[in-house]
């Protein structure tokens, strides 16, 4: 039985983790999709678990209280093994010990796969070198070195990691160079969640009547605002260029599920009237409609090693969603695939507004057509049904017999 294990939170990304379980089912592979809620995790998440409990191939592990997390863990897929006689996990997110428990009592029949979206330990040094400003992060100095701890021995004790990009995969042989990681690492990109994501004028309408918007022009950023490689800043120069030089009607919509106001300072700071913005969270379902009803995207990072560790998966909501963005280098694989292919201006410098205005003109040429030719694009390139293949091969090698 393989699973696919991620944090306690059902808010966020989890259609993305499942666009992977629906990749390996549809090759043939029985796997799921599961998390551990406490009982006080379910009581707060209950709209979310109202959505999720029922879909076929996800498992909302039932808690087992007073037992420590861990155990909670390890007792449930203890169960897995004597009803199936193997289990594959690919971790996300989650301590590795109540797997690596169970492997020492069962030897073979658990396998155990790391999978690293990004490079936390790049991340942390960005923001120490990157400030927001002095003093916004506490010193990320103590988990630069706990994360390099952790890494190394979760790299050494797991059967395989998969990480996003060869650039990352690299980092990792060079960083720990005595675990000869070069057979143990995988790349597969972070994939795009395909279901929602059509380019429907009708949604666009709908959502841009919800706005109350007519033929303005709607920039959109999406994510969160608490880490300064995010280059939230830069976005809201680039919207105030655009405005004051190109669009004068333009909008500015954030859909920004964690770290408001900080946003809100960032908003004051620049001074962008309430009148110009939409600051607001929506569901993942709601995605495809909002970036529909937006013009351009913002997907503007720093050209760094922590940013070129991650394939953003902004990136495959946007090209999915056939919606213009502007991009810079700081993208891993997926801005260099936009070079490759000339799908769309590469920005060098995010914070020279030469190169903003020049792409946003360019950007805004583009007609519904080659929107649909964008989404195309994506579907053959980015979406995770792309990569099922690799990833059964992946999952069948890990698991030691090709298991299906």
């Amino acid at each position: 039985m393989y699973y696919y294990f991620f944090r306690p939170d059902l808010s966020r990304h989890v259609e993305h983790y499942y666009a992977w379980v629906r990749a390996a089912r549809s090759q043939g592979l029985p796997m799921k999709l599961a998390t551990l809620l406490q009982r006080d995790q379910i009581r707060a998440q209950a709209k979310d678990v109202a959505y999720w409990k029922d879909k076929e191939g996800f498992e909302l592990i039932r808690p087992l209280w007073p037992r420590s997390y861990s155990k909670q863990v390890e007792s449930h897929f203890r169960r897995v093994v004597s009803k199936h006689g193997w289990v594959t996990v690919q971790v996300h997110n989650q301590p590795l010990e109540p797997f690596l428990r169970l492997r020492d009592r069962l030897g073979s029949r658990v396998r155990i796969i790391v999978y690293y979206e990004g490079d936390q330990i790049s991340e942390l040094e960005y923001i120490r070198e990157h400030p927001y400003k002095p003093g916004f992060y506490d010193d990320p100095t103590a988990a630069i070195q706990a994360n390099l701890a952790r890494q190394n021995s979760e790299l050494e004790q797991c059967d395989h990691a998969i990480v996003v990009t060869p650039f990352f995969k690299n980092l990792l042989i060079d960083r720990f160079p005595k675990l000869d990681l070069g057979e143990k690492i995988s790349v597969l990109p972070t994939g795009g969640n395909v279901n929602g994501t059509e380019l429907d004028p009708g949604a666009r309408e709908k959502v841009r009547t919800k706005l109350g918007l007519k033929d303005e022009l709607l920039l959109t950023y999406v994510g969160n605002v608490r880490y300064s490689w995010q280059s939230f800043p830069s976005c809201l120069a680039a919207y105030q260029t655009i405005k004051q030089q190109v669009r004068p009607d333009a909008r500015l919509l954030l859909l920004i599920h964690s770290g408001q106001e900080i946003a809100t300072d960032f908003l004051n700071r620049y001074q962008i009237p309430e009148s110009d913005y939409t600051l607001t969270s929506i569901r993942q379902e709601e995605m495809g409609s909002y970036l529909a009803a937006s013009d351009i995207a913002f997907l503007l990072r720093p050209d760094h090693p922590a940013m070129q560790c991650g394939s953003p998966g902004k990136f495959a909501d946007y090209a999915l969603s056939g919606v213009p963005m502007l991009i810079s280098r700081g993208t891993g694989e997926y801005g260099t695939w936009v070079e490759r292919d000339a799908l769309l201006p590469m920005i060098e410098n995010i914070d020279d507004q030469t190169e903003i205005l020049s792409a946003a003109r360019r950007l805004l040429e583009m007609t519904w057509d080659d929107r649909q030719n964008l989404r195309q694009w994506a579907l053959r390139n980015v979406a995770t049904p792309a990569f099922a293949e690799s990833y059964a091969e992946i999952l069948r090698g890990v698991s030691g017999s090709g298991k299906t």
